[in-house]
């Protein structure tokens, strides 16, 4: 799945409950007390986030270098 995010091809979605498994309760409630969002409202929203954010990270379908990423 997450191939398709560094890749050229189309993002194929991930499902807030795969995300929830990959994240950890931990993190979860983390950035539940950090947002103040939702369980479900949280998870909805980075799954629908989380394949651009990736993909617009890893141009021409590569991990950009330490040196490229000093700039962000």
């Amino acid at each position: 799945m997450i191939e398709t995010w560094i890749g050229s091809s189309a993002n194929r979605l991930v499902a807030s409950d795969q995300l929830a498994r990959a994240l950890g309760p931990d993190t979860v409630d983390t950035l539940q007390q950090q947002t103040e969002m939702d369980r479900e409202t949280l998870l909805s929203q980075l799954a629908q986030a989380l394949p651009e954010v990736v993909h617009t990270l890893t141009p021409q379908g590569r991990v950009p270098g330490e040196a490229e990423r000093r700039g962000w």
